[in-house]
């Protein structure tokens, strides 16, 4: 369900950008004259578009990941690593979340140039796309430590299976 409400969100926000940086190249070019928010907007935009396109990439399991060393070893090895990464990940997340809610008071009473909105409404992107990539990192947690229980247990992995 959160992963199809981020595809469409991802979607539209693409749709949007593309809508926006035209807007602006089209005023810029025929009339002369640029709009003055368009440009602010599609930057807007692109935020929330990282991390929505981020959190969509943890629940598809399509984050960049290098995988020469750990391949080569013991799944058992394998799974500490990877579990030791999500943690990793983790305590990231929640710094992102935690310090962007701490300066999303101190930003709501500054307005943008272009737009002439709050910033914290930007910032509100961070907490956001933080929740969206962590509920993720948190299942596959709970999924690696469940194979690394199974292994334990005397359990062999799938042939070819990976931590991810």
């Amino acid at each position: 369900m959160i992963e199809k409400c981020l595809r469409l969100s991802v979607f539209c926000l693409m749709v949007l950008l593309v809508l926006l940086v035209s807007l602006q190249v089209f005023s810029r070019y025929a009339f002369n004259s640029p709009t003055s928010w368009s440009e602010e907007a599609a930057s807007f935009t692109q935020v929330f578009l990282v991390f929505f396109g981020g959190a969509l990439a943890i629940y598809r399991k399509q984050t960049l990941r290098i995988t020469f060393f750990i391949d080569r070893l013991p799944p058992r090895f394998a799974i500490i690593i990877d579990l030791a990464m999500r943690v990793l990940v983790v305590f990231f997340l929640l710094a992102v979340i935690w310090y962007s809610l701490y300066a999303m008071p101190n930003l709501h009473s500054q307005l943008t140039v272009g737009l002439r909105v709050p910033k914290s409404v930007v910032l509100i992107s961070l907490p956001l796309g933080g929740i969206l990539m962590l509920i993720p990192t948190l299942q596959g947690i709970h999924h690696s430590y469940s194979r690394l229980r199974a292994i334990q247990k005397g359990a062999t992995p799938e042939k070819g299976e990976r931590p991810l």
